[in-house]
């Protein structure tokens, strides 16, 4: 069974979402918030799968709460799901630590497949071209744009503060700032989230 958490700040999609997947037999929806300050409970309580995160404002920051989600021992998968789900987007979910990006516009059906393929362990995020990260570094200073390359070639953070000769707390500030300039995301109250894990 996939037990499954719905991020959305909708509550109508996510009675939406939540009877698409609640009709398959083998996935169960466990719980769906769209309240920044109930998510950290909401997981420690009901310890999902795989999480359907929303990542527009004024939501939960969904990209930031990406990063925070994947941070968790054990970690869920993390499907983001938004009506945004262009390349920029796809190079943003990278850094955050996303297992899939889905469009809102896709079928059910189509739905349905992501989240069974997150769980299995693929990874349903459109290969980056060079022009993609291109347009992602204009927004980021020379630091960030290090950071940005080395995170999109799956250097862990503790790997990155070593070679750039920065403390960890500082590389996670800069990766969330990085999240930040892509996405345009307003602050979040975990926006210094320290993390081992590889970001991308």
């Amino acid at each position: 069974m996939i037990r499954t958490l719905i991020v959305d700040h909708h509550p109508a999609l996510r009675a939406g979402v939540k009877v698409v997947l609640d009709a398959e037999a083998d996935v169960v929806v466990v719980g769906d918030t769209g309240a920044q300050d109930e998510l950290l409970p909401l997981l420690r309580r009901t310890r999902p799968d795989v999480v359907l995160l929303d990542c527009h404002p004024p939501a939960v920051v969904g990209l930031r709460a990406c990063r925070l989600i994947k941070c968790l021992v054990p970690a869920p998968r993390v499907l983001i799901y938004s009506a945004y789900a262009d390349e920029r987007l796809g190079v943003a979910a990278r850094v955050a630590g996303a297992d899939g990006l889905l469009d809102k516009n896709s079928s059910a059906l189509d739905l349905v497949q992501a989240v069974r393929g997150v769980h299995s362990g693929r990874r349903l995020l459109e290969p980056i071209e060079p022009g993609d990260v291109q347009d992602a570094t204009r927004s980021l200073d020379r630091q960030e744009a290090q950071i940005l390359a080395m995170l999109l070639d799956d250097v862990p953070p503790s790997e990155i503060a070593v070679a750039l000769n920065m403390p960890p707390a500082t590389v996670g500030r800069r990766v969330n700032d990085i999240l930040g300039r892509l996405c345009a995301e307003p602050p979040w109250n975990a926006a210094d989230v320290r993390c081992d894990r590889p970001a991308a």
